[in-house]
C-alpha cells in the first residue's frame, strides 16, 4: 500500500500543470521579476483561460504574456501566463 502511495505521488510530481486545470489561476513571478498568474484549462477552445484572467483583473484588463497548447490524450491542454493592467 505504501509504494502505491509513494508512486501515485511521484506520478503527480512528474506533471504538476495537470494539478493546475478546472483551478482559480495562481500567482507567479514571471520571467523579468513582474508579477503574473497562470491559467491552466482543459478546453478545446482559449475561452476558459480567458474568463479566468478577466475574473482575476476585473476591469483593469490583462496582458498575455505567454500561451502554450499541448494535446495528450485527445484533450486539449492550455496555460495562459498573464499579467494584470493594473490592480486586481
Amino acid at each position: 500500500m505504501i509504494c502505491v502511495s509513494a508512486m501515485a505521488l511521484m506520478a503527480g510530481c512528474a506533471s504538476p500543470s495537470k494539478a493546475f486545470f478546472n483551478t482559480a489561476p495562481t500567482e507567479i513571478f514571471y520571467k523579468n521579476g513582474q508579477s503574473a498568474y497562470i491559467a491552466s484549462c482543459k478546453s478545446a477552445t482559449w475561452g476558459p483561460c480567458l474568463e479566468k484572467a478577466g475574473a482575476v483583473c476585473k476591469e483593469a484588463g490583462y496582458t498575455t504574456l505567454e500561451q502554450d497548447n499541448q494535446r495528450s490524450y485527445g484533450d486539449s491542454e492550455k496555460e495562459l501566463i498573464f499579467a494584470c493592467k493594473g490592480k486586481p
